[in-house]
């Protein structure tokens, strides 16, 4: 796996996202047309996979060739994974003649979700079974990440584990080895729960949006039940798959005959492709298919009396609350979760040797917030086993000798060394919003532990002093970081609306701004290192701790942005005059430095949050020196090691303060024209334009003339007094009220 150029043959929607993924991952890619292809062919293909690349400059990385030109030229790649059409008989042919052309060493895999490893590999040679094995990705792969590998019987463990530290370190892909049977981990135990939701749903008679109402984000996962997974993915597609399950024989047992659903495929009313299924959309209006009825009637979400009691509840607290449930809405999700998690458990040692594996697939490859394991440890070890003892299914013998729970120390999935590792000693736990931990090589981990990693006064006095114990001990240095899924939503939101209710917003402002700016002062010009390790979301006044940061190592998704303007708001912590400062302190010409910083304040008025770390890049919150880490498992493994390098070399330089000259009126004149067009455009409201105005002229340095030289204070100054404006107008706080109370933007 040394050479950087892999091929992958088939251009098909898999095939590009495969490619484009390993693209983004600075790889070089040959992608084949499998077929007849033109010249014309092979430049559609070429254009349609530089859209999906991160980075459009890096579209030189891709080669895309016929295969008559492929099999001609001769291969250079390591590894070659064949993506063309799901049929067994297509993809045999296909490794027939690359048994021709293929060198003893290049490993080759097939791109598959159904068909069996085995199956696919019975006509090659012995050398090339030895060098074959499954891949299968999950779209959309570009973001998705997971890839399951199953390896072929004979081919060596040291290549399998060679080839997925290489997908996880190089590539960024999060890997589970699975055995070679129906559905391999992730689609098996998926299709099982849909399968089974829906089948215990008909002998209720109940209609598809009740059991989806039921089966979305209550049981943790995500809002498209079983019905409407199914229309998504194809009625006929999903019988098919169907058939396959029911003729394995450690399937059968599991998935009994249905009925209700054989009007719809004798209509051919297989889902979206053809416009309806369980579900269909006519003239703005969505219709679910009454199996009673046998016809179509208008639906909606509908509500159960269980979800209110469900919402009070964080997410982890929930699976007790429906095991306990009494009413038959609750007692169908508890059926729900206490059938997956028999199923789950008789598939250790048959998909996938470990139950770690079953629940990474799950939450990896299908955004389940939790995996069966996680969830059997939620409801109570002792109290699930019994109940799956007391029933008429034996249980596995691993599950008979085994004394839980499954997760004793920690709930991460990763196969690294999780902040558990580094956490033995805590130094500062002085309430629910953070902790300090002593790492070890004698560094500071700041844990962001509020729900959300919202930031909050009781966590910046934290930070506090955290950079007080680094200043004034030995400590190499400090990493921030969160352990949950995002890094960062922003400011406490609810704070700022409490002050609106009470009165008190001009204290509350006079307050935060005061600690707010305190901290982001002593992390910028700290004199240890101090490293942010984001990933998810970094927003608003998390984004602006992670802007002043001496590195920000992010994952490849990170999403960062200040929308403070969303909510009538310019950022109030300093991000925005981050923003500027680098700028105004970059060498570039006049010109140069005014599109920059007209770009600044359109990505800025309009709220734009990156959709990856590379865009983060180009829209400035990232810096070229930032660290995007391959795979956001190793985001605090990389920063301690960054710390550890810095100590033992002395190579960090903090940072001083110093003036500039800015361009004043000349840019403010600029936006105020900007915003006065947007305002004559409709486009924008009165108070809309207020806020853009104020965005610029933080940016513009104030209302000085051009050249004036201004340092970080006096945008500090510019800072505070538009935020306190904004804070105090009415406009803002019915924007704030109506975020709070209804988690939608308002424009007024």
């Amino acid at each position: 796996m040394n050479k950087p150029k892999l091929t992958i043959i088939g251009c098909g929607f898999m095939g590009k996202q495969i490619a484009a993924s390993f693209i983004n991952a600075g790889l070089e890619v040959c992608l084949v047309k499998y077929g007849p292809a033109s010249s014309q062919d092979l430049a559609q293909v070429q254009a349609a996979c530089q859209k999906l690349l991160a980075d459009p400059a890096e579209a030189s990385a891709l080669t895309v060739v016929s295969y008559k030109d492929y099999r001609q030229q001769g291969q250079t790649s390591g590894l070659v994974i064949e993506s063309i059409i799901e049929d067994q008989a297509a993809k045999q042919a296909l490794f027939a003649d690359l048994g021709q052309v293929l060198a003893s060493e290049v490993l080759l895999a097939t791109n598959t979700s159904s068909l069996s490893i085995q199956a696919l590999a019975e006509k090659l040679s012995p050398e090339l079974k030895q060098n074959f094995l499954g891949l299968h990705f999950f779209a959309p792969v570009t973001s998705n990440p997971l890839v399951e590998v199953i390896p072929h019987p004979d081919l060596a463990d040291e290549k399998v584990q060679a080839l997925c530290q290489w997908l996880s370190h190089r590539v960024g892909k999060k890997y589970i080895i699975a055995q070679d049977v129906t559905g391999f981990v992730a689609n098996r135990i998926a299709f099982y729960s849909n399968y089974d939701i829906m089948c215990r749903a008909e002998a209720k008679h109940w209609l598809p949006s009740q059991s989806d109402a039921l089966s979305g984000k209550y049981i943790g996962r995500t809002k498209m039940g079983p019905y409407r997974l199914v229309d998504y993915t194809g009625l006929d597609l999903f019988e098919q798959a169907l058939a396959n399950y029911q003729a394995d024989p450690t399937c059968q047992d599991f998935f009994p005959s249905r009925s209700a659903h054989q009007p719809l495929l004798e209509a051919g009313f297989y889902g979206d492709k053809v416009g309806q299924g369980y579900y269909k959309k006519d003239q703005g209006k969505r219709y679910h298919f009454n199996f009673q009825k046998q016809t179509y009637e208008e639906t909606s979400f509908p509500r159960f009396a269980i979800m209110d009691e469900l919402d009070r509840l964080a997410s982890s607290d929930r699976f007790k609350a429906i095991l306990d449930a009494g009413d038959p809405y609750g007692q169908f999700m508890a059926q729900t979760l206490i059938k997956l998690l028999y199923f789950a458990a008789q598939n250790v040692g048959l998909a996938c040797q470990s139950y770690q594996d079953i629940d990474r697939a799950m939450v990896w490859g299908y955004q389940w917030t939790y995996g069966p394991f996680q969830i059997w440890d939620m409801m109570g070890f002792d109290r699930v086993k019994d109940l799956l003892a007391a029933s008429d299914k034996p249980l596995p013998d691993w599950l008979t000798r085994f004394q839980g729970p499954f997760y004793p120390d920690s709930k991460s999935l990763a196969r690294h060394q999780s902040l558990s590792a580094y956490s033995t000693d805590q130094i500062l736990d002085q309430g629910p919003d953070f902790i300090l931990y002593q790492a070890p090589q004698d560094a500071l981990i700041f844990s962001l532990e509020a729900s959300h990693s919202v930031i909050s006064l009781d966590l910046l006095k934290g930070l506090d002093q955290a950079l007080d114990r680094l200043a004034e001990g030995s400590h190499k240095g400090l990493v921030i970081y969160s352990p949950q899924k995002h890094f960062s939503r922003g400011y406490d939101i609810k704070a700022f609306e409490a002050s609106i209710a009470q009165d008190r917003v001009q204290e509350a402002c006079q307050i935060s701004f005061a600690l707010g700016h305190r901290i982001i002062q002593r992390i910028k010009y700290s004199q240890k290192p101090i490293a942010v390790a984001c990933r998810g979301y970094c927003l608003g006044a998390g984004a602006e701790l992670a802007l002043h940061a001496s590195k920000i190592f992010a994952s490849p998704q990170l999403q960062i942005g200040l929308p403070e303007a969303n909510l009538g708001l310019i950022p109030g912590a300093g991000g925005l005059v981050e923003l500027a400062e680098r700028i105004y302190t970059e060498e570039m010409s006049r010109m140069e430095r005014k599109e920059r910083l007209l770009a600044c304040f359109e990505t800025v008025a309009y709220g734009k949050i990156s959709a990856h770390a590379k865009e983060a890049l180009r829209l400035g919150y990232l810096r070229q020196e930032d660290v995007i880490v391959p795979n956001e498992d190793y985001l605090l493994e990389a920063s301690l090691d960054w710390l550890t390098f810095q100590a033992h070399y002395q190579t960090f330089r903090p940072q001083f303060p110093q003036s500039y000259p800015v361009l004043g009126k000349e840019f403010m004149a600029l936006v105020m024209g900007t915003t006065q067009n947007w305002r004559q455009g409709l486009f924008i409201s009165d108070h809309d334009k207020v806020l853009a105005d104020g965005i610029g002229q933080v940016l513009a340095g104030g209302d000085v003339a051009m050249g004036i030289q201004v340092n970080r204070e006096d945008l500090f100054q510019v800072e505070k007094t538009v935020f306190s404006q904004l804070l105090s107008s009415q406009k803002t706080q019915e924007r704030i009220q109506h975020f709070v109370k209804h988690k939608t933007i308002l424009h007024n």
